[in-house]
């Protein structure tokens, strides 16, 4: 798995509570946040690729969310 082993997704407050996630995007999200975390030197983003229909906007407007909650002062986001 891309995570670390024991590593939950946090998904944002914002998120309506009767959206339910899949597998694949919950591991997407994490990623997302583990790199970010992580902020490795010359890392300035991240692609985000799949195939059509598996969620690609909702992962991508989760993290951003995640991001906005956890970050004082948010950078501009780009989807």
């Amino acid at each position: 798995p891309p995570s670390e082993p024991g590593r939950a997704v946090q998904l944002p407050a914002m998120l309506r509570p009767e959206v339910r996630l899949k597998d694949h995007q919950e591991r997407g999200i994490a990623l997302m946040q583990q790199r970010f975390l992580e902020r490795q030197v010359g890392v300035r983003g991240m692609l985000l690729a799949d195939d059509m229909g598996l969620g690609k906007t909702l992962q991508a407007l989760a993290f951003i969310g995640w991001y906005r909650e956890k970050t004082s002062s948010p950078r501009p986001c780009l989807v």
